[in-house]
């Protein structure tokens, strides 16, 4: 099975191409995983950006499924890195 690519990841602007997109890159070489289209309304932007931070946050929560999955943490800590995971889904930290 074809790993998925390392994270962190990150969000930034879109380049001139991809002007109205937010691009998910990965750490520090930069390859862009996914873009994420920003909405032209509005009232829809806010969660434009909400689904980025939910696809930033991917390798975060499938790391904590499976060390809760495979009991390789305890119980408090599989939930501190559930709830870390759920933050940066969130709140993009």
């Amino acid at each position: 099975m074809t790993k998925p690519t390392p994270g962190p990841w990150s969000i930034e602007p879109g380049s001139a191409a991809f002007y109205n997109t937010y691009t998910i890159v990965k750490g520090p070489d930069g390859i862009a995983v996914a873009r994420v289209p920003i909405s032209a309304q509005v009232d829809r932007q806010a969660m434009c950006k909400a689904n980025a931070r939910l696809v930033m946050a991917a390798p975060d929560l499938l790391e904590a499924c499976r060390a809760v999955v495979n009991s390789k943490v305890g119980l408090d800590v599989g939930i501190a890195l559930c709830n870390a995971a759920i933050t940066k889904a969130e709140k993009g930290r």
